[in-house]
């Protein structure tokens, strides 16, 4: 809904990427009209294209993300993602109580840690979660 609270656990350490992307929607997305949250969606989509872009196989398919516009922006609903140390149960119960997810859908969204890396001041942990943290593929389930 575009809230995001970075005083939350899960979502410590993205301050600095939430004030980035603020400012881009302040001067690109509010001015057209568009939601906050219809801009963090573009946003997304536009990385999973890049990363896409990163992979090493000229032959692998670039992703197919429908993107839909319309949404609204939330009053700021509070959201506490899974502890990630209490591992595969909670985050499978977690998202299943908070979004209905399947846990089929709860481990494909965990799929985004391909992406990135933890930082310990923020998570506990540190350094990136497969050995290609730019990449879009699948080394986060085979690593």
């Amino acid at each position: 809904d575009g809230f995001i609270d970075t005083d939350l656990h899960g979502n410590e350490g993205l301050a600095d990427t939430i004030r980035t992307v603020n400012e881009m929607y302040d001067s690109l997305g509010a001015p057209t009209g568009m939601s906050r949250a219809d801009f963090y969606a573009l946003v997304g989509t536009l990385a999973v294209h890049k990363a896409a872009d990163n992979q090493q196989s000229p032959t692998a398919p670039m992703p197919t993300i429908p993107l839909f516009f319309g949404r609204a922006d939330g009053e700021g609903r509070i959201v506490d993602l899974p502890n990630p140390h209490n591992g595969i149960e909670e985050v499978t119960t977690v998202m299943a109580d908070m979004f209905g997810f399947t846990e089929r859908e709860a481990v494909a969204i965990m799929g985004a840690h391909t992406l990135g890396r933890a930082h310990r001041g923020a998570s506990g942990f540190n350094g990136p979660w497969t050995s290609r943290p730019h990449t879009l593929d699948n080394d986060y389930f085979s690593e």
